[in-house]
């Protein structure tokens, strides 16, 4: 990677970095507008439909850990951005938690692949498991 490769990219996170005291709707709209991703674009990145896409930008609304991670794998976030958007809705990833695990070591080491080959990735991981397909990304 060049020099200059290697210091935009530093600089566009460096920038998302400084919204993760925002609240979660805020720091959805931030990533969001910063893949430049409409309501199409976003579903068709992260395989969810676009009733979640729009309840993603109502404060007041649940979601399971793998939507969130869907979310945050989706927008490449690293982990400690993903760490902030998660805490934002009051959900966070247990290190002693297996699938929490495979979340965190998906987002701190392969941040930026496709939700496709994240959930390679993840039936890798669990290949053990009996029902995978509750832990992979995108919906269900």
């Amino acid at each position: 990677m060049d020099r200059e490769k290697l210091l935009d990219a530093y600089r566009r996170q460096y920038a998302l970095s400084l919204d993760m005291n925002k609240n979660f709707v805020e720091q959805f709209e931030t990533y969001r507008k910063a893949k430049g991703w409409n309501c199409a674009a976003f579903c068709d990145k992260t395989g969810l439909d676009k009733n979640i896409y729009y309840r993603l930008k109502k404060p007041d609304e649940r979601f399971s850990l793998r939507i969130l991670v869907t979310v945050c794998v989706a927008f490449g976030l690293d982990l400690e951005q993903s760490t902030a958007f998660l805490r934002a809705k009051g959900r966070a990833l247990d290190p002693t938690d297996r699938i929490h695990f495979a979340y965190a070591y998906l987002i701190s080491r392969h941040s930026g692949i496709s939700i496709e080959d994240a959930n390679q990735f993840l039936a890798v991981l669990l290949s053990d498991l009996e029902d995978i397909s509750k832990y992979l990304l995108g919906s269900a």
